[in-house]
């Protein structure tokens, strides 16, 4: 503490009038509390401070405030982005099993139909199904979508967690 000023005596006096003021203020806040004639006065400057308080955690902009708006905002705007990842995958599910069971139906038909008119062995059939199956598997575009799903989780999560001051595997 090199650099340390010191007080003046006039800095100091000032102080002790500041300190004096307030202690003067908390007495006749006492008093107040005490006497019936004021008690809505004092009931109203408390729900005052309160409310200012309340606001004041609403309106805060700390990185870490997890009632503040802006923070609020944030962690829905995760959820929508959570949700949404969520319907892009589904719809993609429907799509290609509509697409699959439209397909599939027509290589049942066509497959059945040659094995028992004897145009279509077996063991070509169990190997078109089998080609059919690999091409289904290696075409669906669901996993992908199902990945961007979790991430989309696991930022929403990481990030309340962050708010909460926790880590996201709590």
């Amino acid at each position: 503490m090199a650099n340390a000023q010191r007080r003046t005596v006039e800095q100091m006096i000032e102080a002790g009038k500041a300190n004096l003021a307030k202690l003067e203020a908390r007495a006749a806040l006492k008093a107040a509390q005490s006497n019936p004639a004021l008690a809505p006065l004092v009931a109203a400057l408390a729900a005052l401070k309160l409310g200012r308080s309340q606001a004041g955690q609403v309106l805060s902009t700390g990185t870490n405030s997890p009632q503040a708006a802006d923070n609020r905002i944030r962690v829905h705007d995760l959820w929508i982005a959570e949700i949404e990842a969520k319907r892009a995958r589904c719809e993609a599910t429907v799509a290609e099993g509509d697409a699959l069971e439209t397909r599939y139906g027509e290589a049942l038909s066509f497959l059945a139909g040659g094995m028992i008119d004897g145009t279509i062995p077996e063991s070509d059939a169990a190997d078109t199904v089998q080609a059919l199956m690999a091409e289904a598997e290696g075409s669906s575009t669901v996993p992908e979508l199902q990945a961007a799903e979790d991430a989309a989780t696991e930022y929403r999560k990481a990030f309340s967690a962050t708010l909460k001051g926790e880590t996201a595997e709590e």
